[in-house]
C-alpha cells in the first residue's frame, strides 16, 4: 500500500519533500527520471554487468528482496540471524557472510531491511557491523522503516568513512517484495540518486527522491499516518452505519 498513483519508476519532488497527500494526488508530475532509471536498467541486464551486493536482513520482506536481487543477476552475499533464512537464499545463488562486517568486506552496495531503529544501528554501528569493514565508495541503502534522527546517525558515520549512505524505506507489502513491485522513498543526496535508484530498481517498480537523508524515514512515517486516518475514519464510518 502506499504510493500507488506514481505512474514513473524513479522520480523526484521538486524542492524536497511535500505533503505525502499531496504527492499522491500529483500523480508522478514532478521531473521523471524513469526514462534514465529503465535505461540503466536494461543496460545492466543486457550487458551482463554485474556488481557485488550485500543483503543483511532475511525476513518476510528482506528474503523476497534479496532474492530477486538473485534472479536480476546481480551476485549477492547475504546475512541474517536466522540460518533457515541464509540456506534458502544459498539454495536460490547467493553466498552467506558470518556477519554484517564480513558483508562489508565482499560488497560495494549493501542493502538492509531491519526490525527497527536498535537493530539497524547495531547491524551497521556495533563490533563486526557493516561500518567496521565498509570500503571507501560502498552504497549502503538501509530499507527499515526506522526513526529518522538513526538514518541521519548512521549517514553521519558512513559519510565519516567514504561511504554513501542513503535511507529507503518501502510501501507494497510482502506481496510487492514478492513481486518486485515495491515503491521506494529515498532520503540521499541528490548526486547520489541515479546510483542509489540503479541499485533498488530489481526489486520494485517506484524509487522516488524525497530530498536529504532522512526523508525517506519520514514520507513513510507521513505515509503511515495517512493509512492509519483513513482505516479510523473507514471504522467510524461503518460503526455509525450499523447503528
Amino acid at each position: 500500500r502506499g504510493f500507488t498513483s506514481f505512474s514513473g519508476q524513479a522520480e523526484r519532488f521538486p524542492g524536497g519533500l511535500p505533503c505525502v497527500a499531496e504527492a499522491q494526488i500529483a500523480s508522478g508530475t514532478g521531473p521523471c527520471h524513469g526514462m534514465a532509471h529503465r535505461m540503466m536498467l536494461q543496460r545492466m541486464m543486457s550487458t551482463g554487468a554485474t556488481q557485488k551486493f550485500g543483503f543483511i536482513g532475511l525476513g518476510n520482506m528482506g528474503a523476497p528482496m534479496a532474492s530477486n536481487l538473485v534472479k536480476a543477476g546481480q551476485s549477492v552475499v547475504v546475512y541474517d540471524l536466522n540460518p533457515k533464512q541464509v540456506l534458502a537464499l544459498e539454495r536460490a545463488g547467493a553466498t552467506s557472510a558470518s556477519s554484517p562486517a564480513a558483508v562489508a568486506e565482499q560488497a560495494s552496495t549493501i542493502i538492509t531491511m531491519l526490525p527497527s531503529s536498535p537493530h539497524a544501528h547495531a547491524v551497521y554501528c556495533s563490533q563486526k557491523g557493516v561500518l567496521e569493514a565498509v570500503q571507501p565508495g560502498s552504497l549502503l541503502v538501509d530499507c527499515s522503516t526506522i526513526d529518522p534522527d538513526m538514518s541521519k546517525t548512521i549517514h553521519r558515520a558512513a559519510s565519516a568513512l567514504g561511504a554513501t549512505f542513503a535511507d529507503a524505506p518501502v510501501s507494497g507489502g510482502t506481496i510487492g517484495a514478492d513481486n518486485a513491485t515495491l515503491t521506494f522513498m529515498v532520503g540521499c543526496a541528490e548526486a547520489h540518486f541515479p546510483r542509489v535508484s540503479s541499485a533498488l530498481g530489481p526489486m520494485g517498480k517506484n524509487v522516488v527522491h524525497c530530498g536529504e537523508v532522512g526523508t525517506g524515514q519520514v514520507a513513510k512515517l507521513c505515509n503511515n499516518l495517512i493509512l492509519g486516518i483513513t482505516m479510523a475514519g473507514v471504522g467510524e464510518a461503518l460503526a455509525q452505519g450499523g447503528g
